[in-house]
Formats: structure tokens, sequence, C-alpha cells
């Protein structure tokens, strides 16, 4: 324990809570002073946004007003262009369009025609500083309206907005021509819209004007991108995000920046804006300067520090003072304690007086005769310990060396099984070989270990495809030997001995490994079995021989799935009769019929929910699901679904099932 003294002591259970509690009011105090300049803040920037939101909807309302006169002006010259001087658009991009303007009797000094293709960009105009110019480049929403307008066949009005170039107030309007190839855009200046926009733009100002504190307030409308419709305030880039963010929250947000000397307070408020297919956001910036309101919780913070300090000085000299008088007495205690913790057990505390502290002179004499005969059992129970410790030591050193002998041996094993893997598929066929003979085929072929007790195998000799699917006993090695002795079977029985009837190859290797295993093992022993399905088709007559040893085949035909049960009986087990039998089933296909072999590792793998095994049913109704699918995409929901249903139980068996589309 970390050593103390009284004086610390009366500093960390006195004085500790008192400036606690202090330091607890003086930061309330703070966060209470600025909650409050908050607020105010607050209170007066949603003062003024009330204000600017009723003379912007002011705005809004004188110029929707004004632009009732416009909108059938437009509607009329907008017409007359499409419908007479614009009905044949082949040399649209170089008519004399001021020509035609003076025609119609549009004044020069107000209204201009712009032509505008369908790539967006304006290729004739009476207004020359646009020409050329590209809407799109303007963002999507830009572009969006105006491909809108060419896929439709009416007039468009859209509210009074900002020049691009001019930065002039300006209402616009659009009508596709007839052939759908050019918009007709009438762009229209107005001396009441500029007289209406400065009144706003002035009462702005003075609102500004009119309280010390906000230095700037401006009015932005929003389509792809900022629009500033009142002032001359171009706003920061690293403020975009921002103004994004208001946008689509539809909610006020501030920031703080220190500019030059000043603290300034930006402030964005969204607006709603209605009769605009275009612009349908707008946003009130508002920019203070709170450098006094800064200035005012820095002197608040000053004042606390200081008291703070001179609470602590106060405190510290007192409780310093009144320790004196505590300690004193007990020092020659302390003093002798000193010299029994050095191992001097010898020495006894003197007793004088009849107050607490001789009562505990006493009790340390008692406690260090208890401490010498504890001592000397210690140092006992040390030898015996130390004994023990040494016969750990030599035992932990040889399970050491037992760990590494079997970490050794575990990656030999695992090197020799790497190796039977490599062995083991050398006698699988290629996968590729099966998309030679089907079109679209998979292999979903997953190993419980390293190597596996499933195989496929498949041929075509001549007309006819044999394909074979078998489950060998248990997984693992002794499921690889045994699948890797069938293989060779199969492929002398079919390739040379040209046996293509399913019934007769499962005989004649049942046969097989009987012949081979019963000199050396008796019927107790005989333990290796075989679950198979064998499928022969011939091409010329679209026939599928099918013969299953304890294995069912497959096949969905018009959106109807179709089992055909193997024997009860599996190949190589014993039998004291050895009266097993298999047959054949002779199954027309069709062109389109997909066809299914498995082993049962799918169907009887448990769930991680506790639904028992997947069984044959569920696979049946899988196939179904998805068997429209591609063969390749229904081998990866295959997948899926056996992971999801699996979870983090362990795999029980090895995995296969080949599909194959007629």
């Amino acid at each position: 324990m970390k050593k103390t003294t009284i004086f610390k002591q009366l500093v960390f259970n006195v004085l500790v809570p008192v400036l606690i509690a202090f330091i607890g009011l003086a930061v309330l105090n703070y966060y209470n002073t600025k909650n409050i300049l908050i607020r105010t803040n607050l209170k007066e920037n949603k003062h003024i946004s009330d204000e600017i939101k009723y003379i912007v909807d002011f705005q809004d309302k004188t110029l929707n007003i004004l632009e009732i006169g416009l909108n059938k002006r437009m509607g009329f010259l907008s017409n007359i262009l499409v419908n007479k001087y614009f009905t044949n658009t082949e040399n649209i991009a170089s008519i004399d369009l001021d020509k035609i303007r003076q025609e119609i009797g549009m004044p020069p000094k107000y209204e201009d025609i712009y032509i505008i293709n369908k790539k967006g960009i304006v290729v004739n105009t009476t207004f020359i500083r646009d020409k050329n110019l590209n809407f799109f480049s303007f963002g999507e929403k830009h572009k969006k309206f105006l491909l809108d307008i060419f896929n439709g066949d009416k007039f468009v009005s859209d509210r009074i907005t900002i020049e691009a170039t001019t930065k002039r107030i300006k209402k616009y309007s659009y009508q596709p021509t007839k052939d759908g190839k050019y918009i007709i855009e009438i762009g229209m200046y107005s001396d009441k819209a500029d007289e209406i926009t400065k009144y706003v733009e002035n009462t702005l100002i003075d609102i500004s004007n009119k309280r010390e504190n906000i230095i700037l307030t401006e009015f932005f409308i929003w389509a792809d991108k900022p629009i500033l419709i009142i002032g001359n305030t171009k706003l920061k880039n690293e403020h975009l995000e921002i103004f994004n963010e208001v946008i689509n929250s539809k909610q006020s947000k501030s920031i703080t920046e220190k500019v030059k000397n000043k603290i300034l307070q930006y402030t964005y408020i969204h607006k709603d804006l209605a009769n605009s297919d275009l612009y349908k956001d707008a946003i009130i910036m508002i920019i203070s300067d709170i450098t006094h309101e800064k200035k005012l919780l820095k002197n608040e913070l000053f004042k606390i520090i200081i008291i703070f300090s001179i609470v602590i000085v106060i405190s510290i000299i007192l409780l310093y003072i009144r320790s004196k008088s505590l300690t004193q007495p007990i020092e020659f205690l302390v003093k002798t304690v000193n010299r029994i913790t050095r191992g001097e057990h010898t020495d006894k505390i003197i007793i004088s007086g009849n107050n607490e502290i001789a009562k505990l002179s006493e009790d340390i004499n008692l406690m260090m005769e208890k401490i010498e005969e504890r001592n000397k059992k210690i140092e006992t129970q040390s030898k015996i310990l130390k004994n023990s410790n040494t016969d750990l030591n030599t035992a932990y050193e040889i399970l050491n060396k037992q760990k590494k002998i079997i970490e050794s041996k575990n990656r030999d094993l695992t090197s020799s099984l790497i190796y039977a893997l490599k062995v083991q598929r050398s006698f699988l066929p290629q996968i590729s070989k099966l998309h030679e003979l089907f079109d679209d085929a998979f292999i979903l072929y997953q190993p419980k270990g390293i190597v596996s007790g499933d195989f496929y195998w498949f041929m075509k000799i001549n007309n006819k495809i044999i394909i074979i699917t078998a489950d060998c006993t248990g997984h693992g090695v002794p499921g690889a030997f045994t699948s890797m002795i069938s293989m060779t079977i199969i492929h002398q029985l079919v390739a040379h001995e040209m046996l293509f009837d399913p019934a007769l190859i499962l005989t004649k290797l049942d046969k097989e490994i009987f012949d081979m295993l019963k000199t050396s093992l008796n019927k107790e022993n005989f333990f290796i079995d075989i679950d198979a399905s064998v499928c022969c088709i011939d091409l010329d007559t679209n026939i599928l021989q099918f013969s299953g040893a304890r294995r069912p085949l497959f096949i969905i035909n018009n959106d109807k799935i179709k089992s055909y049960k193997g024997e009860v009986h599996p190949v190589g087990e014993y039998y004291e009769n050895r009266d097993k039998k298999f047959t054949s089933t002779n199954i027309n296909i069709e062109k389109g019929d997909l066809i299914y072999m498995f082993s049962d590792g799918y169907t009887t793998q448990f769930s991680e929910k506790d639904q028992g095994k997947f069984m044959v049913q569920r696979f049946r109704e899988l196939l179904l699901k998805i068997h429209k699918l591609p063969l390749n995409d229904q081998k990866s929901e295959l997948i899926n679904e056996f992971k999801e249903w699996k979870g983090n139980v362990e795999q029980v068996d090895d995995i296969l099932i080949l599909g194959f589309k007629y």
C-alpha cells in the first residue's frame, strides 16, 4: 500500500469532497451561462429567420402575381415559335433568331430566345453570352428537368430565378419542338421583379444593421447547387457539405469559425419552396459575430480558476496547522513500528498512559508475538513448497517434450492427408469434362475432412453417357480408400468391359468388392458398403437408365419433380445369403429436363437452430424453388442455404450433389 500521512488523509477526506462540490458548482455555473448565451443566440436567429421567411414569402407571393402575366405572354410566344417558326428544325441552329424576335414583337432589352439540343447545349440564342452553354453541366436535377421536357409535349414555365451569366433575376419557359429534337426556351427580364428583389435585399440589409451581432443575411435556392438569390456572398466550398446536410435533413445547422480576430457563427436554415419543378428547397444563411459571447465565457472560466486556486491554498494551510496538533503524540509510536517492520521483532513498545495510543501499543506487542510464531511455520512450509516446485518443473519439461512430439506427428499426418487428397483428386474426372457433355451442369463437392468418402465418375462412350455418384463407408481416410478402389473397378467395368446397364454395373461392383475383401475379412468384420446412383443416357433414344443402391434420382420436368428410388441394400455390405439384386429403370427424358444425383451428406446435416436434420423433403422443395436458375447459380444457392442451415454446427458428413440439364 502506498505510504500516506494524517495530513494527506485529511486533504483527501475533507478537502477533496469540498473541492469536488465547488468544481461541480463552478462547472454548472459555466455551462448554465453558456447555455443561456446559446439559447439567446438561437432565439435571436429564429426571430431573424422568421422575419426573413416572412420577407421571402412576401417576395414569392408578389413575384407569383407578377408571373401570372408573364406566363400568359410566354405561353403565347412559345406556341407561335413551336407551331409556326420551328415546325421544321433542320436549320434551327443557324436561323436568325433576332429577326424572328423582331417579327413577333419581342423587345430585345427584356426578352430572349434560346434553342437547346438533346445534349443540353444552347446551339442558338439571341442572348449571345449563353451560346454553347451546357445546361446539363449545372447538375443532375437540371439534366432530368430538361429531359422530362423533351419526353413531354407541353409548355412548362418555372419560377423566376437567377440568370447564370448576368446574375440578374429572369423568368424562363420551356417547350419541346414537334419532332422532340430541341427545346424552345424563352427568357424574360422584368423591371418590377428587379424592384421587388431590390426591396427584399434592402430589407435584409436593414435586418442585419439593426442587430449589432448580425453581420450578414443571405438567401439561396437549391437545385444541384446553391444559387444566391439575394446578396452577393459566395458560399464557401467547405460549407457545401453542411449545405447538403441541411437540404437532406430539412433541419437547421450551425458551425463556428475563427476569422482574423473574430469568431463567426454560420447558421443555415431550411425553407421549402413551392411553384417550381426544379427548385424545391431554399436556405437562409445568417452570419453572426459571437466574439463577445466567447469572451464572456472565457472570463467566466478565468474567474472560476482564480477562485478555485485561492480556496485550495487557504484550505491546505488550515488543514496543515490542524494536522500538526494531532500527529505529535503518534510520532513515537510510528518510529517504534518502523523498527519492527525492518525485522527488529525483539523490540517491544514501551506502554505509557491509559489512552487509545497505549491500547494500540499493547495490541501491537501481542501481534509481534504471533508474527514470530507464524514466521517459523512459514519457513517450514516454504521448504516443502520448494521441493514440490522442483517436481512440478520436471513434470512440465516431460509434458512439453511430449507436446512437441505430438505436434510433429500431427504435421506429418496432415502432410500425408494433403498428399492423399491430391491422389484422390487425380482419380476424379475433371469438372470441365462434364461441361463438354452438358452445356449447363454443376458439381457441389464438399468433403467433411481433407479427403472424402464421396466420389463422382462419368464417361462418354460412343452415343452413351455413364454418370455415377457414390458415398463410401464413413468419411476421411477410410472412405477415401474405398472411393479410389471403387473408381478403379468402375473404370475397368465401363471403359474396358463396356458395361452400360446401371444395374449390371452395381452388381459387378458389389461382386468385385466382395471377392476382393472376403479372403481377409470374416462376415463380422465386413464393414465396407457403398451407396450409389448410376445413370446411363442413350443420346440416340433419349432414354435414361437408372439403378441405385440406397440412393434416389430426382428429375424436374415441366416445373414438377419426380423421384426414382434405388434398392434398399448397398453395394459391398455382407449379406448371409448374398441374394442382393439391382434393377434398372428406363426413363424417357426430354430436352431441358433437370437431373440431380446426390449423396446423403446434405440432407442429414443438423441445424444450428435445433430444427433437426435438413431431410430429403426439404431438399426437394429447395430444388423446385431454384430450378429455373442457371445450374451454376443453383450451386451457389445450395451452398448459401447449407451455410445458413448449418450455422456454427460441425459438418456431419461429406457432401456431393451433381446436377445437369439434358
